[in-house]
């Protein structure tokens, strides 16, 4: 029967999957990740958000939209990071930190090369200053696709203004806001992440290749992010009776561990795809 035999292939996939995460040693490789991506990740926001002085208010609406998905305590540091770049935004603060933010924010962007490769099982073995090379131009273009996005989010704003004055609209507000900050969010991070996958690799890879991890890191990224919301929040009394005043940093880089495993679980279901469609 069709069901069946979906579910068949269905096992049949998540089985080697699993063997192949298992082989390429993903978890650890996502520890490494998150290791960089925790050093990186700050002089990213300070860096971007200077570029982005302009769209500030689009900035926090974003975050708060996202607020009843990310960790509290993960909600909590961001929006003190995104305060403090906002607040320093200027051209001196620009030209003067630019170089040292942008080689900071690159380990992150070498540490995602590095992984993207292993999972494809391509050659990894590239001098250091090489691949430090493309991690500074994947972040280059991170931060100018930023641009482009918070641009089409500023015209996505006044069309929502002009179907919010449509009548047969207006009952459905709350419901048409809700679906479009989560399309925008899912949509956002499905266009970076389908980037990563494509451009990243030291070896050519078809769109076609890249697009089926997309999906698979944006939507698991945003229901990851959600579900352990939900945990953290339930043990908020366990954590800090542990931690005590690290318990927002203890929160936030188990987040990121667990974005860098659907991260790289994402490149696992590319090879995959590509195998299957060869």
């Amino acid at each position: 029967m069709p069901g069946e035999e979906m579910v068949k292939k269905i096992i049949i996939f998540t089985t080697k999957l699993f063997n192949k995460t298992m082989s390429d040693n993903i978890f650890a490789l996502s520890a490494q990740l998150s290791y960089y991506l925790v050093l990186s990740v700050f002089p990213f926001l300070i860096m971007a958000i200077s570029l982005l002085c302009g769209y500030s208010e689009y900035i926090y609406n974003i975050l708060n939209s996202l607020s009843d998905v990310l960790p509290e305590e993960v909600y909590r540091i961001i929006f003190n990071t995104l305060k403090y770049s906002v607040s320093s935004c200027s051209k001196p603060y620009l030209t003067t930190s630019m170089l040292i933010i942008i080689w900071s924010a690159a380990s992150g962007s070498a540490a995602m090369i590095n992984g993207i490769n292993i999972a494809y099982g391509f050659n990894t073995k590239k001098n250091f200053l090489f691949l430090k090379l493309r991690g500074i131009l994947f972040t280059l273009a991170l931060m100018v696709s930023m641009q482009v996005v918070f641009a089409a989010i500023v015209a996505g704003r006044s069309l929502l203004v002009f179907v919010k004055k449509i009548s047969i609209f207006q009952d459905y507000n709350i419901i048409l806001i809700d679906i479009l900050r989560f399309a925008v969010a899912f949509f956002s991070i499905f266009i970076i992440l389908l980037a990563a996958y494509k451009f990243l690799p030291y070896e050519k890879v078809k769109l076609s290749y890249a697009y089926p991890g997309a999906i698979f890191a944006a939507g698991g990224s945003i229901i990851g992010s959600y579900l352990y919301s939900r945990y953290a929040s339930s043990k908020v009394v366990f954590i800090n009776s542990i931690y005590g005043n690290l318990s927002g940093i203890f929160v936030f880089i188990i987040w990121i561990y667990i974005l860098s495993i659907i991260f790289l679980m994402g490149a696992e279901v590319n090879y995959f795809a590509s195998k299957q469609k060869k």
